[in-house]
């Protein structure tokens, strides 16, 4: 009988995890507590974990001239290994994770290492899994995963928008009101990644005519241009316990309302109450921008959420 020994010298590599995503909350999920991952003994050669470019240019005497700039994701390889008496076992125990939590319009797979003390995650597609060595004492497996997302280096970034006065908005970053008061935290993104993110907005009530608006912020800290509005029809308004989800994650525009008594969340779709003339769903563009919202009572909030990708 073969004996095997593995050595991982790479600090990277033992730091992988798989977890996954509950899309709609955007939280991993949890068994009896205890997020929910795989069992694998060891993982070895990961490569793809970098990023490529693919730029369309017009050549030119001197210079060139750049007419498109894509992202393009890289897929993600990799061989996970299992060991014992059991390795067979742990293998389909591993198969039978993936296929728990293939649902993509439900869930996404998470693959994560550590660099520098920071963890970067991508959500993705295992799209293929080929058995290539199996004796008594090991199992082995080469993965194939098609990235549904850039890499980033933690989840959802949230702010909290109230408005504790009533007044004059003015043209700074922070916007102040006349007589003092302002919105609570910070209304601003940051958004360091080459193209734009998805947003996931949530207005709660009591609010008339729902709006959201996305400003870019200049340099000095001043307005620049509004370049993206949601816009409700006339006549849609939101009562008190009521709240209102814009989510560019999921594509979904949905109303939210729990019965104080049964604690029982109803939903339901709000796409054909949205101002047709307007956007749909807002997008951050890259740098920093600023989050407007219909507050016009003071027990009115909105929630930003959205991820910080990175390059």
């Amino acid at each position: 009988m073969a004996r095997y020994d593995y050595i991982i010298g790479d600090n990277i590599v033992s730091t992988i995890k798989f977890d996954v995503l509950e899309l709609e909350t955007r939280e991993a999920v949890t068994i009896n507590g205890q997020v929910t991952m795989p069992q694998t003994d060891f993982i070895l050669f990961p490569s793809g974990l970098g990023f490529q470019q693919e730029v369309t240019i017009v050549a030119g005497d001197t210079i060139d001239y750049v007419l498109k700039q894509t992202l393009k994701k890289k897929n993600i390889k990799l061989t996970a290994m299992w060991k014992g008496e059991n390795a067979y076992q742990k293998y389909k125990n591993f198969m039978a994770w993936i296929s728990t939590y293939n649902n993509l319009e439900k869930y996404h797979i998470r693959f994560s290492f550590e660099l520098g003390g920071i963890r970067r995650y991508v959500e993705l597609a295992i799209i293929n899994v080929d058995l290539k060595g199996r004796d008594d004492f090991y199992v082995s497996a080469e993965l194939t995963m098609q990235p549904l997302s850039p890499f980033y280096e933690r989840d959802f970034f949230s702010i909290m928008i109230n408005n504790t006065h009533r007044g004059k908005i003015y043209n700074y970053a922070y916007p102040y009101f006349y007589g003092g008061g302002a919105y609570s935290d910070s209304n601003l993104i940051e958004n360091e990644y080459l193209k734009q993110v998805p947003i996931k907005v949530i207005l709660k009530g009591p609010m008339t005519a729902p709006f959201v608006n996305i400003t870019q912020m200049n340099d000095d800290g001043t307005n620049g241009e509004t370049y993206g509005t949601v816009q409700f029809r006339a006549g849609t308004t939101l009562a008190k316990g009521e709240t209102l989800t814009i989510d560019a994650f999921n594509n979904r525009v949905y109303l939210s309302e729990t019965n104080a008594g049964t604690g029982v969340t109803t939903t339901k779709d709000m796409f054909d109450a949205l101002d047709k003339s307007k956007d749909s769903f807002l997008f951050a563009n890259p740098g920093r921008s600023k989050i407007t919202a219909s507050l016009d009572n003071e027990e009115a909030s909105c929630e930003v959420h959205y991820v910080r990708y990175i390059s």
